[in-house]
């Protein structure tokens, strides 16, 4: 499965369907501060559509609810437009046809180190059942940490087992299972804090 903001899909979508994974969830909600929605957004449908003709389940994520209903609505809009289906509701989004869906989510502080901490106690399912790689090949956490703050390795240069198993890894696991943060990053996420 991946995770991605959409960015580079018009670049790399084509591998991405080549290569078959079982998901991709397109997060919609990072975008916050882009210039060029309009282009943006029909890149993301263009692959959306190409991929779930695939056979791959596309999720358009968008985890910013109550922050900016009118840009929601805006995207909405244009997804609908662009995109024919049935645009079933359910209670965790919209399916809009075989293999395509949206869903919602509330939004959330992203990670950022110059944050207030978010609590004392920290869980996260990061480096547990996923992790994030950056377009740099920098092998991160998760992916809310898009600006590589605890790079833990690189796929041009280590292998992805030593990566995983190493020591700074392992003790994030460690402290996660314990509810806490070894990582300032972590302590400063607003998202960890769903799972405490």
């Amino acid at each position: 499965m991946i995770t991605t903001n959409g960015t580079l899909l018009k670049k790399r979508g084509t591998e991405i369907i080549a290569a078959a994974p079982h998901k991709v969830s397109v997060s919609l909600h990072s975008f916050e501060g882009g210039t060029d929605h309009e282009r943006y957004l029909s890149e993301v449908v263009d692959f959306a559509e190409a991929a779930s003709k695939a056979g791959i389940i596309v999720v358009l994520r968008m985890w910013n609810r109550g922050f900016d209903e009118g840009r929601n609505d805006v995207v909405f809009e244009f997804l609908r437009a662009r995109i024919e289906g049935e645009w079933a509701e359910n209670t965790r989004g919209i399916r809009i046809h075989d293999k395509l869906h949206i869903e919602w989510g509330d939004r959330f502080e992203w990670p950022d180190k110059d944050a207030e901490v978010q609590g004392s106690e920290v869980f996260c399912y990061g480096l547990r059942d996923h992790f994030g790689i950056l377009c740099d090949g920098s092998v991160v956490p998760c992916c809310l940490d898009s600006e590589g703050v605890i790079t833990l390795g690189n796929i041009f240069d280590e292998e992805i087992s030593d990566i995983l198993n190493s020591p700074r890894a392992e003790a994030m696991v460690q402290g996660f299972e314990c509810r806490r943060a070894s990582e300032e990053l972590c302590r400063r996420c607003g998202y960890a804090q769903r799972f405490v």
